[in-house]
């Protein structure tokens, strides 16, 4: 009699231990392809002594220098016990894989919960959603909370809890803010339950978006930061959502990346038209979700963490629904009969679903290069030995905050990951700032040491090219924008980063100050660096 228990645990173990044992493999360099990890492993290092400080006093030209709200407090919460000692980011990268490992197994569980035959097939289909969902889970970021949140509202949506679907609410926006497409998510799923004929039309559809909505508003009104916590809600929840992943696939790349998913919400989409009401209420309503979640990514690359699961669920739930109707009935009798012919058509399915999970894994190894250690950590020794602490130092590019702030937090910087908050501190600065960035103007070396009271600038060493202050002299040594600036030479260069002194014999040309708008070279205005696929 105690052995059931036990062997019920052996699927979901094999599944916790295959994605322990992928995600390992993944952060196996012991860097990160998206550098944003180095931020909040960073901030959960700090937090046992910068505790429930209001300020942030490492951006300068941000509002979070004033009022200063942790967004994602419950996540840096759990990483601080790991992100402790002289390396944070290995314990983070620990607290990281145990987390995209339980997506995997809270996904089976609830597969196993709602009734799904081989619940292990359908979790199978998520492995196998696409590179960049996988690469995606793998990022040392709050918003793998946000995708357990989403699959724990599943549950309760299926269940009719309305109050659990608040909690849920309620946890996500102490884990990563405002539950925005989330909930976009579950006011789908309501709409597609709705239409089914049987007991979903029997609720409100505003009860259970309703419910969830109120838990994520309480949770700011109850939350450490409160009222600061409330600022997504003044500026935004949408645009702040999209901020952190706002990169969009051309058509082929879309495609190419996610070609079951693509395949499976176009058989979904055909099934349901054609099952209409015959079709359960959670199923139309997953395939609802789903959709509307795809929708997301096209426009955002974060939505696949809540399509790839959304269109796994909708096709466990469209075989549970099918088990019983009379063709499938039909196959399965003549299955039955010849038990060969079963076992070969499930040992074709696998392998199938093996050779798409290794296409996923190609696109995975093929982003895993970039997973070096910090680029500016040399750079940040550089600064700690001839800075005083808390001396600030101008970084022009917000994506390089995170490891300026990882390893040079003794130093105070500009702007941070969230180019709003640059934004909301001073629009006409924000502006000056983003025209220097961009090349469209000089750098105004001496405007930045006043208004900052900084003495250095930092930047990676590759992207001195896109500003002709920083240029090399011309051929020959004469002719060119290069050549009349050749004096401005940085006071530390390796092969990742170039400091360079605003004032002083180290400082720029008088020439650079006085020169018209410079145009930046060809192809040399920087777009919108994407951190992520």
């Amino acid at each position: 009699m105690t052995a059931a228990p036990s062997r019920a645990w052996i699927i979901p173990g094999a599944v916790f231990l295959y994605a322990v044992l992928l995600f390992g493999w993944m952060h196996r360099q012991g860097g990160l392809s998206e550098p944003e990890g180095y931020y909040h492993a960073r901030v959960a290092n700090l937090l046992p002594a910068h505790g429930l400080a209001r300020t942030f006093e490492w951006t300068q030209a941000s509002d979070w220098k004033d009022r200063w709200s942790d967004g994602d407090f419950l996540y840096h919460l759990l990483m601080a016990p790991f992100a402790q000692g002289a390396e944070p980011i290995r314990g983070a990268l620990v607290l990281s894989t145990l987390l995209s490992a339980g997506v995997f197994l809270s996904f089976h569980l609830f597969l196993r919960g709602a009734g799904v035959p081989a619940a292990w097939l359908g979790t199978a289909l998520l492995f196998c959603m696409g590179g960049p969902f996988l690469l995606r889970l793998s990022f040392v970021r709050p918003q793998i909370l946000s995708v357990l949140c989403l699959i724990a509202a599943l549950h309760f949506l299926v269940r009719k809890d309305w109050r659990a679907l608040a909690a849920a609410g309620f946890l996500h926006s102490w884990s990563c803010g405002f539950p925005a497409a989330p909930l976009a998510c579950v006011l789908a799923f309501a709409a597609g339950r709705r239409l089914a004929g049987g007991g979903g039309e029997a609720l409100p559809l505003w009860r259970d978006p309703g419910a969830f909505l109120a838990g994520g508003l309480l949770g700011l009104v109850l939350h450490p930061y409160t009222p600061l916590s409330l600022d997504p809600l003044r500026f935004g929840a949408l645009s702040l959502e999209l901020s952190r992943g706002s990169a969009s696939y051309s058509t082929l790349s879309f495609l190419m990346s996610y070609p079951l998913l693509n395949a499976l919400l176009l058989l979904l989409g055909v099934a349901g038209w054609r099952a209409g009401r015959r079709a359960s209420g959670e199923t139309l309503g997953l395939l609802a979700a789903a959709s509307a979640a795809y929708v997301m990514t096209l426009a955002f690359s974060r939505g696949v963490e809540y399509a790839a699961p959304l269109t796994a669920a909708a096709l466990a739930f469209a075989w549970r629904d099918c088990l019983d109707a009379d063709p499938v009935r039909a196959v399965r009798d003549w299955a039955a009969r010849r038990n060969a012919s079963l076992w070969t058509g499930m040992a074709g399915l696998v392998l199938v679903l093996a050779g798409v999970h290794v296409h996923s894994l190609a696109y995975v190894l093929s982003m895993d290069s970039p997973n070096g250690p910090p680029r500016f950590r040399e750079a940040a020794r550089w600064l700690a030995e001839n800075l005083e602490p808390g001396e600030t130092v101008v970084n022009l590019w917000g994506d390089d905050f995170p490891d300026l702030f990882y390893d040079g937090h003794r130093q105070r910087y500009l702007t941070g990951i969230d180019p709003a908050a640059t934004l909301r501190w001073d629009p006409k600065a924000a502006m000056r700032l983003e025209l220097m960035r961009a090349g469209r103007i000089p750098i105004d070396a001496a405007w930045l040491a006043e208004t900052f009271r900084a003495r250095v600038m930092v930047l990676r060493a590759a992207r001195a090219r896109f500003y002709p202050q920083l240029a090399p002299p011309a051929p020959g040594g004469a002719g060119g924008i290069g050549a009349a600036l050749r004096g401005w030479r940085p006071v530390y260069i390796d092969e990742d980063a170039a400091v360079y002194a605003l004032a002083g014999s180290g400082g720029p040309p008088p020439e650079s100050q006085v020169l018209p708008t410079i145009p930046a070279l060809p192809g040399a205005r920087p777009a919108r660096q994407q951190s992520g696929p």
